[in-house]
């Protein structure tokens, strides 16, 4: 059954992903011992014209992957306490924003020293009601060194 189809049987039809509005960027090597540990994520915007998007401290996220895959760490997570104030940046083409993401939980996790995978994450809504719209999520890779 194609999607015209199921539409008009009545089934729910999944709707088309649409492009991200920002691209998201950080370095493709990340090494975590530093005293400072903050990363600076950055984001730029691909739209003509651009829209506004916020999101909260607890929405500008990462995981810690092992070489197999397996997640090992989420941070914040559903334990960590984050303030409820909402940050924004915009979507319009060439515009750059960017966020300062703590990484002082990889340490504090204990891992062993080595190679992992981080994945950095945003979960942003247009404008400022979270229930307006779909939300946008971005993400990027990088290696993460430990020594």
């Amino acid at each position: 059954m194609n999607p015209t189809q199921a539409q008009s049987a009545g089934m729910p039809v999944a709707s088309k992903a649409q492009p991200a509005p920002v691209q998201l960027f950080i370095p493709g090597r990340i090494t975590v011992g530093t005293p400072a540990q903050v990363l600076t994520v950055k984001l730029k915007g691909l739209e003509t014209p651009g829209r506004q998007f916020s999101t909260s401290p607890c929405q500008v996220r990462f995981t810690v992957f092992d070489r197999q895959g397996r997640a090992l760490l989420t941070s914040p997570n559903v334990q960590s306490a984050c303030a409820e104030v909402l940050m924004g940046f915009s979507s319009k083409k060439g515009q750059w924003s960017s966020f300062k993401l703590n990484l002082s939980e990889i340490r504090k996790a204990g891992l062993a020293a080595g190679k992992y995978m981080i994945l950095v994450h945003i979960r942003a809504n247009l404008g400022d009601n979270p229930r307006a719209t779909m939300p946008v999520l971005v993400s990027n890779t990088a290696t993460l060194d430990l020594p």
